[in-house]
């Protein structure tokens, strides 16, 4: 079984919704390539080609498995994430000025607060700090 070969988002609406009847097992496979949602339902040959396969009790098993860890990784992640957030608290105009940045949201303006600090004087200079948070621009310029 292929269904990443066709599906672009594996953890989308569509894709769950398939993996969730494969775990199941009750539908067959033509039954669950119908379950796409969007412009993905114009692939139903490309989606029943995926999907044909043998899936036994242990696979089901497994995908079972895998899919409660992926669950449980992803909250353990929000509230880790949560934490993070909490502690911002005391560092709000710091931590905001960090995220009007292009590219640099709130967890990655919390990673930043956490390395380089508030007092940006200890640096000495903007390249310096830039340096040594990790975020020195590259200038990758070929051929002269």
């Amino acid at each position: 079984m292929r269904l990443s070969s066709v599906v672009s988002d594996i953890d989308g609406v569509s894709a769950g919704r398939m993996i969730e009847a494969l775990i199941e097992g009750s539908e067959p496979l033509d039954k669950i390539a119908e379950l796409a949602l969007g412009r993905l339902r114009k692939k139903q040959s490309e989606l029943r080609l995926s999907l044909e396969g043998n899936l036994s009790d242990r696979h089901r098993f497994l995908l079972k498995t895998i899919k409660k860890h992926i669950e449980w990784l992803s909250i353990t992640i929000a509230d880790i994430d949560d934490q993070v957030v909490a502690a911002m608290k005391p560092y709000m105009t710091q931590w905001s000025l960090l995220q009007s940045i292009p590219g640099v949201d709130e967890i990655s303006a919390a990673m930043l607060l956490a390395e380089i600090g508030t007092d940006m004087s200890v640096f000495g200079s903007k390249d310096r700090l830039c340096s040594w948070a990790g975020i020195s621009p590259g200038n990758n310029e070929s051929a002269g």
